[in-house]
């Protein structure tokens, strides 16, 4: 069992969003307002990340939530104005991984700030599921791209879950599944 401790940020004062876990226990990532952080936890390591913060467009996104895609050693960043940006991690070079490459899939609209309340990547990478604002978006994820699949307006959304095989998704609500 993993805690986490939602809290303050000793260095930016930034309150902790959250935390979510990687499927075989062995990475964290706690992630912040503008930034996060990543904890291996086998080695006891706080990891180096890449900045959020887009230099080349005078712009500081601001992170809505997380989901980690196991079979392909990567993460997605989902951004509150709705830009996704893709990390891949590279485990072969040193205990702990790197990040490797970042990748946007796609860009968003700076100041149109909604609420990413869960976003979840199907088991074997395929398909990325988010809910943000009112909106189930399913994608389906390529190496450095993204293809919407599905647009549904849903309302108070608080998980999403895939089945083994990729091709269900449970969707829970405050009463119902």
């Amino acid at each position: 069992c993993i805690w986490v401790q939602c809290g303050v940020d000793p260095i930016f004062d930034f309150e902790i969003s959250g935390a979510s876990l990687h499927l075989d226990g062995k990475l964290v990532i706690e992630f912040y307002d503008f930034e996060y952080y990543l904890f291996d936890v086998q080695q006891d390591t706080l990891i180096p990340t890449t900045s959020l913060i887009c230099e080349d467009c005078g712009y500081i996104w601001k992170v809505g939530n997380m989901a980690y895609d196991t079979v392909n050693n990567r993460f997605v960043v989902v951004f509150q104005e709705g830009r996704i940006q893709m990390y891949y991690l590279d485990w072969a070079t040193s205990p702990t991984p790197v990040v490797s490459k970042e990748i946007v899939i796609a860009r968003g609209i700076k100041r149109n700030w909604q609420s990413v309340y869960t976003t979840e990547f199907d088991p074997l990478g395929r398909y990325l599921a988010i809910v943000r604002g009112k909106k189930l978006e399913i994608l389906e994820i390529k190496e450095k791209t993204a293809r919407k699949k599905i647009e549904k307006n849903v309302n108070n959304v608080t998980d999403l879950m895939f089945d083994q095989t990729g091709n269900l998704l449970f969707i829970a609500s405050e009463d119902k599944i």
